[in-house]
């Protein structure tokens, strides 16, 4: 799916995608757009400007959020979640994804918090229990298994 049939954020376009074996990186191959870095430019522009770039900001934020949901939690292509949360040495599907509902995702998570708990460290156990009682309902309709799925800034860094 490309962005510039969903919205007008100017977003590089990914030519390239692969994983490193060796190191577990993710590589990406993307257009250059190009213009002043924000960065460097953001001590010397005005309090009127900086206001102007943060609304624009928001307005592409807002635009990438309503793309369409692709129907599932997980990486490109319905592969594995690509999140150390969601990661198992041996790719365990209930833990890595992808996932078909916001239910199976707050499984995940419990379950891979379940696994780190491998000693003393009593405050991760109190907090997988925790969230196995609550994640489904503790921020409203945020997070139901009906919840609308939108984009996370995640999605694109």
């Amino acid at each position: 799916m490309m962005t510039d049939d969903w919205t007008l954020a100017r977003v590089p376009r990914l030519y390239a995608m692969w994983r490193m074996l060796s190191s577990g990186h993710l590589c990406l191959v993307m257009e250059r757009i190009v213009g002043e870095n924000l960065e460097a430019a953001w001590p010397t522009v005005t309090d009127l400007e900086k206001s102007i770039v943060c609304a624009n900001l928001k307005t592409g934020i807002d635009a990438l959020r309503s793309l369409p949901s692709p129907g599932f939690f997980g990486g490109v292509g319905l592969t594995n979640l690509p999140y150390h949360l969601f990661w198992t040495k041996d790719r365990e599907k209930l833990i890595c994804g992808p996932f078909q509902s916001m239910s199976e995702f707050n499984t995940a998570l419990v379950a891979k918090l379940k696994m780190i708990n491998t000693g003393d460290i009593d405050h991760i156990s109190a907090k997988a229990r925790f969230y196995e009682r609550n994640l489904g309902t503790m921020f409203g309709t945020h997070l139901r298994s009906s919840h609308t799925r939108i984009f996370s800034g995640r999605t694109y860094s």
